[in-house]
């Protein structure tokens, strides 16, 4: 069975399990530093509603392939946290913060793969056991 968030999404609102700091991956353009959250969305889990589908909507592949300064180009990171920025979503986490283990985000970007594994298992046996 697969957790449901969308009860604990406020409406209006983009559900994101993390974020970082956008201006350490892209290139800060006019749309976010107009909004000035600097919310940078990891795409390795996020939610909306038909109230908030304009997050998902495409940018000019071209330009955020070049606005990315970053080695590894997250053109679906940069698109997703661009349009919470031109839109000036609201933004929240998917479940109540005492349940932040619910999901794990096994990133497999040249790690040891048993190494991460085995923290998945841990994670596992910790939090659904």
């Amino acid at each position: 069975m697969c957790y449901n968030p969308f009860p604990n999404i406020p409406l209006f609102h983009v559900a994101f399990k993390d974020a970082y700091d956008a201006d350490g991956i892209f290139e800060m353009d006019d749309i976010f530093k107009k909004d000035g959250r600097n919310i940078g969305i990891s795409t390795c889990c996020v939610f909306t509603t038909k109230d908030t589908h304009h997050l998902w909507k495409p940018i000019d592949i071209e330009k955020a392939t070049k606005s990315i300064i970053q080695e590894r180009k997250n053109v679906d990171e940069y698109t997703l946290s661009r349009n919470l920025a031109k839109y000036n979503m609201k933004y929240t986490a998917p479940y109540p913060i005492e349940q932040y283990n619910l999901m794990f985000h096994i990133g497999l970007y040249q790690e040891d793969k048993n190494k991460t594994l085995d923290a998945a298992k841990l994670w596992h046996r910790l939090y659904w056991k």
